[in-house]
């Protein structure tokens, strides 16, 4: 997955000039678009943050204790 710098700081501007925070979900990306939103500095002011569920294993368990 390619997300080009140009894109990736416009979402940031967009997100700073209105306030907006965002929080991500990823799967196959494997981080990706948290990694390119977190490149821009100030990220902090709208990244709250994500989490990567990458394996089947972990889609069809509420969480890991539960996997025995």
């Amino acid at each position: 997955m390619e997300l080009q710098p140009e894109i990736i700081n416009q979402v940031a501007e967009m997100l700073k000039a209105g306030g907006e925070t965002i929080a991500v979900a990823e799967s196959t990306t494997g981080g990706l678009i948290s990694a390119r939103l977190l490149s821009v500095p100030g990220a902090s002011s709208y990244f709250l943050g994500g989490t990567v569920i990458y394996t089947c294993l972990l889609y069809t368990s509420p969480s890991p204790r539960d996997r025995g």
